[in-house]
């Protein structure tokens, strides 16, 4: 059976299935490997396949998402965020404003949009008295959560796009002199066409974020020391080992938890374990199904689709947008797409950043019922369907060929 026609029907039979939550994801991603394999002539490579894509993805991912965790436990229980945000609001006094950055910024140390907005969401409700501008502030803190986990290095989405690919001539500077005012100017827009939302100055913000007796240096130290660790890594050789995700975000996770108490350190390590757990089940479930496709013969069909003359850019964005459509998670998106494409001649045929960017925007396009966050979204907002599509779903698909048209841009401009 035609690679492309079996690729398309697995991906709209795990949509199906995401969609009415008939499975976990893991055991979604995995069957839908088996299914793929088996109707592309596979056979006995097959388990093979899931194995070593599965292992591949927790070598990757498996202390960044642990220790991701582990820091948003321990920020959480300890009162840190509400310090944070405190301190964000005595800079930024406007609800969307500090929505939006603190949405942004919580990504960071958390390594998990979901998870950011989660430990974000308690506090937005100090924030905003009235239940409908509250309700905005939800949607602009989870599109600032979006927007940096999938475009900033060395966060999953990315970290997973550029380590699969290897694309020559990659820099981690150059990405980030890219993306870091590509994000800026794009969450901008955002606030300042939320500013119909900001009627209150928040001068005394720290009670409205909720008092926390957290000391100022305490509660930045585990979203600062991985970001110090990672920069000093890239500019100072000697210390080139902190350039590594898993070494700064131990080090930031190892702080965290000496700054914490007893009980919220078993608590973080008990409910940090869990949820990375989950999280890196189903990331692994995507490495599988990445694997599988690419050892079929799906490569070939877009390579030769490729050299007939079609936009060699478009199909990263493309195939990131079927996945992502398929199945929801941006990383499962970014690992399944990277390891289709690692077989390709793609990632010698687009520069380095175009690429990262194509993939990242497709990862952006299409967040519907599908999309784990969609539904919680829709279930702290307690808004219908519709609204959610109007507030989230359409921004960040917007947004997504925002960027696929930088990346245009840049790959035009040598």
């Amino acid at each position: 059976m035609d690679a492309l026609i079996v690729f398309l029907l697995v991906m709209a039979l795990v949509s199906v299935i995401s969609a009415r939550d008939l499975l976990s994801p893991f055991l979604t991603l995995i069957g839908a490997a088996i299914v793929y394999g088996a109707l592309t002539g596979l056979g006995a490579e097959i388990p093979a396949l899931i194995t070593t894509g599965a292992g591949a993805v927790f070598a990757l991912l498996g202390i960044p998402i642990y220790c991701g965790a582990l820091i948003a436990q321990v920020m959480r229980s300890c009162g840190f965020i509400e310090r944070v945000c405190g301190d964000l609001i005595g800079v930024l006094h406007r609800p969307a404003t500090v929505a939006g950055i603190a949405g942004y910024l919580f990504s960071i140390p958390c390594m998990c949009c979901i998870t950011a907005f989660v430990i974000l969401a308690p506090v937005i409700e100090h924030l905003e008295a009235a239940s409908e501008r509250r309700k905005n502030l939800y949607y602009i803190g989870a599109y600032g959560s979006v927007l940096s986990f999938v475009l900033l290095y060395p966060l999953p989405v990315s970290y997973a796009v550029i380590t699969t690919l290897s694309p020559p001539a990659f820099s981690a500077v150059q990405y980030l002199a890219v993306v870091l005012p590509v994000s800026a100017i794009v969450l901008g827009i955002l606030l300042v066409a939320a500013r119909r939302w900001d009627t209150e100055d928040l001068a005394s913000g720290a009670e409205r974020a909720g008092a926390s007796p957290a000391g100022r240096l305490t509660s930045w130290a585990p979203v600062l020391v991985p970001l110090v660790l990672l920069m000093a890594g890239t500019i100072i050789p000697p210390a080139h080992v902190f350039s590594t995700i898993s070494v700064a975000l131990l080090a930031g996770a190892a702080v965290a938890l000496l700054l914490a108490d007893h009980p919220a350190r078993l608590h973080a390590f008990e409910k940090g374990t869990r949820n990375a757990g989950v999280i890196m089940f189903d990331l692994c479930g995507a490495g599988a199904l990445g694997s599988v496709i690419a050892a079929s013969p799906l490569l070939d069909t877009i390579s030769a689709t490729v050299d007939g003359g079609v936009f060699v850019l478009l199909v990263p964005f493309t195939i990131a947008a079927l996945f992502q459509t398929a199945q929801g998670s941006r990383v499962v998106t970014a690992i399944a797409a990277s390891s289709l494409l690692a077989g390709s001649t793609i990632p010698l045929q687009v520069p380095a950043i175009p690429l990262v960017l194509m993939i990242a925007a497709g990862t952006l396009v299409v967040s519907y019922v599908t999309d784990p966050y969609f539904w919680l979204l829709k279930r702290t907002s307690g808004d219908p369907l519709a609204t959610v599509v109007w507030k989230f779903t359409i921004p960040l698909a917007l947004t997504g060929l925002a960027l696929a048209a930088v990346a245009i841009a840049l790959a035009a401009g040598g």
